[in-house]
């Protein structure tokens, strides 16, 4: 998941809409509602084509992912529209059975699903849902995670170190205001 969203980003294509999901026997079935970050308007075939030879290269590890959105980043100075900045916020949810439920809100920029979803990743969760939604300048994603090895998070110090490496990461990642 986190290897497509970066290949989106240095493909010079925003994410604003994303439905995840994963299924047991190892399938994921994923839909991008993506726009060109440079115009806003639908991405043209090169565009399109630039993320499909990148996302083969991510796959088989021949593209160093963190130094071409870092590239990216700089290169566009992408900005979501946001009339201010939106302070990053992550909150967690135990309703679920199965999965936590982590719900991000932060002020759209380019990458910064790349850089929630390879910090999730990195912290040895998987993702087995996801909705992504961007408007009006803010993201709102919601994943249900779960450990590595398939169980839910019990453990309240994990959650509250899951929450703070995240809003840490787009800190850290976000693109300076133009």
């Amino acid at each position: 998941f986190y290897k497509a969203a970066g290949c989106l980003t240095c493909s010079g294509l925003t994410i604003l809409n994303a439905d995840i999901n994963s299924r047991t026997d190892g399938i994921g079935i994923d839909a991008y509602i993506v726009a060109d970050a440079f115009s806003g308007r639908l991405p043209t075939s090169k565009r399109r084509e630039k993320f499909e030879s990148q996302f083969k290269l991510a796959l088989t590890g021949e593209l160093d992912l963190d130094k071409m959105v870092a590239t990216q980043r700089k290169r566009i100075k992408y900005k979501g529209g946001s009339s201010g900045t939106i302070e990053p916020t992550v909150s967690t949810r135990q309703f679920h059975e199965f999965y936590n439920v982590i719900e991000v809100t932060a002020e759209d920029d380019l990458g910064v699903l790349y850089t929630v979803t390879k910090t999730l990743t990195e912290m040895g969760l998987d993702i087995w849902i996801a909705r992504v939604f961007t408007e009006m300048g803010a993201v709102v994603d919601t994943f249900f995670v779960a450990e590595i090895e398939g169980s839910k998070i019990e453990d309240p110090e994990r959650l509250d170190s899951v929450r703070e490496e995240l809003v840490a990461a787009i800190k850290r990642d976000a693109t300076p205001s133009v």
